[in-house]
């Protein structure tokens, strides 16, 4: 017999129910629709394990030093030296003389012009310095400690093995090398080779007080002591002798002066003593300058 209708109508509804039901199942469950959000991309697949078990290249820890070592920058170039004096040995300084100037005045001009001074060409330069407060000097048996002291530019008569004289201009000097002008050439000399030239005549240039009466009249002169007083009132280690009570006269001062020095200490001024007050002053003079550096091959 066939069912009764209300029971097929009731059994088609439910039917219809499960499929909605089922439809919202299945788009919860992820598959795209209209009401679900897009779904997150999938992450690469991984690599495979045979990829994986590839060994990787040992690195040495030496390696691995000089990987982390940050790269060194160039060192910018040097600046280019100065090119070293000619040296002459005992044999060049023996062919280079009979081009020495053998006339002292001849040399003097030479040396004034480190100092700016010009003389006429006739005549004594010497006298006409004078009138300008450049003075003359001229010593023998100077040592080449002496010329370290004095540290100023000057003349150097050198004896041939024939005994002839002859000038050059000292312009540096340092432990092992002096430098000449042979002509207004800078030349390197070896000092041990100076010494068989050389026999300890030095003439050199410096600045006298104004109104200087000479050598002879300086020790009595009021406007000399007046200066020396200034001269030595200004250097940086001392006081004014006018604020100092007992203060040590002019010739006492002199003598501790002379002495720090290394100026045989006798309390007079005299024309080393002169110099050296204006070097200790900081006037400006001519100076000697380091000899210049040398191939170590230089001969003797």
């Amino acid at each position: 017999s066939r069912p009764p209708q209300r029971h097929k109508s009731a059994w088609l509804g439910g039917l219809a129910a499960v499929g909605v039901l089922g439809a919202v199942a299945w788009v919860g469950a992820g598959h795209p629709g209209w009401l679900a959000e897009p779904a997150p991309e999938a992450p690469p697949p991984a690599a495979s394990s045979s990829a994986a078990l590839v060994p990787l290249p040992v690195v040495s820890a030496p390696q691995q030093a000089a990987s982390a070592t940050v790269p060194t920058v160039p060192a910018a170039s040097a600046m280019p030296t100065a090119p070293a004096l000619p040296t002459l040995d005992a044999q060049g300084l023996a062919a280079a003389w009979p081009g020495l100037p053998r006339d002292e005045a001849s040399a003097w001009q030479a040396l004034g012009t480190l100092w700016g001074a010009q003389a006429d060409g006739s005549g004594d330069p010497c006298k006409a310095w004078a009138a300008r407060d450049l003075q003359c000097f001229k010593a023998q048996r100077t040592s080449l400690a002496t010329l370290r002291q004095l540290d100023r530019p000057g003349l150097l008569t050198l004896v041939s093995p024939e005994g002839r004289s002859a000038y050059v201009v000292l312009a540096g000097l340092d432990g092992e090398h002096v430098t000449l002008e042979l002509n207004g050439v800078p030349h390197s000399v070896r000092v041990d080779t100076l010494a068989q030239w050389w026999r300890g005549d030095f003439a050199t240039l410096w600045r006298s007080p104004p109104g200087y009466p000479g050598a002879r009249q300086a020790a009595n002169s009021p406007v000399v002591a007046e200066w020396l007083v200034a001269r030595l009132d200004s250097l940086p280690a001392a006081s004014p002798a006018a604020a100092r009570e007992g203060a040590p006269d002019l010739k006492a001062r002199l003598y501790q002066f002379q002495l720090a020095q290394g100026l045989i200490p006798d309390g007079r001024a005299g024309p080393m003593t002169f110099m050296q007050l204006n070097r200790a002053a900081g006037l400006s003079e001519p100076r000697l300058r380091p000899a210049a550096d040398v191939p170590a091959s230089a001969g003797k």
